[in-house]
């Protein structure tokens, strides 16, 4: 029983951890952390 709430809460703290994205796609384009707000424009195109 212990090693099953161990577990659980493992389980728990790994869905709450996030990672780090430094690039993520816009349509067929890579952006990436550190590209000028004109780049991204340019990529992504105008919000809607």
């Amino acid at each position: 029983m212990k090693t099953l709430r161990i577990f659980l809460i493992g389980i728990i703290i790994l869905f709450f951890c996030g990672t780090n994205a430094f690039a993520f796609r816009c349509g067929t384009g890579l952006v990436s952390s550190g590209d000028t707000k004109a780049r991204v424009k340019i990529i992504c195109g105008q919000p809607t």
